[in-house]
């Protein structure tokens, strides 16, 4: 089991929009190209994911009712009917082996930028997927920022998409 930090990112670092809006991602979406993610997707047994972005997953009807989905908040929020969501306030290490008793596949890091900097920052990313989107956004929310962590990742994959998107798989040390 490995924690997976699957994540878009603008090539000026961004993962969203300022309002958290991600619209600017739609159009790589189209013509069928995923990116590999119904690959990944077969090994994640559960998802861990900050409160903006499960919000915005609500809202936008991508959050999977039959995956066990961890949502760090301090906040109550409302769950969509029959959907397998916990709330979980605390100790980021605790919440992964928590997890990880519930799985024996790989748990993703959904996002935001918030969170996978304490996952960082806690050294509990095993592997980080990044598909850098050719854009720049000039300004929205940072994905990496100040963790207060340095460290050397390792290049395991790399794969160019006609799109443009470049997409790397990086082993954490």
């Amino acid at each position: 089991m490995a924690v997976i930090l699957y994540i878009a990112m603008s090539v000026d670092g961004f993962i969203a929009k300022k309002d958290g809006s991600v619209d600017w991602l739609v159009k790589y979406n189209e013509g069928g190209e995923d990116y590999g993610y119904k690959e990944f997707y077969k090994g994640i047994g559960a998802s861990i994911m900050g409160a903006a972005t499960y919000l915005k997953g609500v809202e936008d009807g991508w959050i999977d009712p039959k995956m066990p989905t961890y949502v760090v908040t301090h906040r109550e929020l409302e769950r969509p009917p029959g959907a397998e969501i916990r709330f979980y306030s605390g100790d980021l290490r605790k919440l992964v082996g928590e997890v990880g008793k519930t799985t024996k596949k790989d748990i993703w890091l959904v996002g935001g930028g918030k969170l996978a900097q304490g996952f960082l920052r806690e050294r509990l990313v095993d592997r980080i997927i990044l598909s850098v989107i050719p854009e720049m956004l000039g300004e929205g929310i940072p994905l990496f920022g100040e963790t207060g962590q340095g460290g050397k990742l390792r290049l395991a994959d790399t794969k160019s998409y006609k799109s443009g998107i470049v997409q790397m798989s990086y082993e954490v040390d």
